[in-house]
């Protein structure tokens, strides 16, 4: 999996990065105006598009989409040594992400209190201006 992530990275990263990738698309589309269909296939391959390309995006979206279960889970596991009392044991864990009916991430009883006054702001859905 490493060697996939590596070669979608080099693969994404060769294709454009900021205004590099504005610029890069911007030609593209401007190259594809008024053209048929053999005209574009040589546009897209000139500019170095393939499948390979599109699987290396396709990765990168996969794990981009799960780095908010990663961080969640680091998050909790970084400051874990923090919230615990000396003696204090862990009554319960559940530091996936996710919609999975459990009660709180991580329940113990200095941090069940803190949990409680916290959760109201976490749980509600944020107002989108108009």
């Amino acid at each position: 999996m490493e060697d996939e992530l590596l070669k979608a990275a080099a693969a994404i990263a060769g294709f454009g990065t900021g205004r590099e990738l504005t610029t890069r698309i911007g030609a593209i589309e401007e190259a594809l105006v008024g053209q048929q269909r053999r005209a574009a296939e040589r546009t897209i391959a000139d500019h170095g598009i393939d499948d390979v390309l599109l699987k290396g995006a396709l990765t990168i979206k996969q794990l981009a989409g799960q780095i908010h279960v990663v961080i969640h889970v680091l998050g909790i596991l970084v400051a874990l040594p923090h919230i615990l009392e000396r003696d204090e044991r862990i009554e319960s864990v559940s530091i996936g992400a996710g919609n999975t009916g459990r009660e709180p991430a991580l329940l113990s009883p200095s941090f069940a209190p803190l949990l409680r006054a916290i959760t109201p702001a976490m749980t509600t859905p944020p107002v989108r201006p108009t």
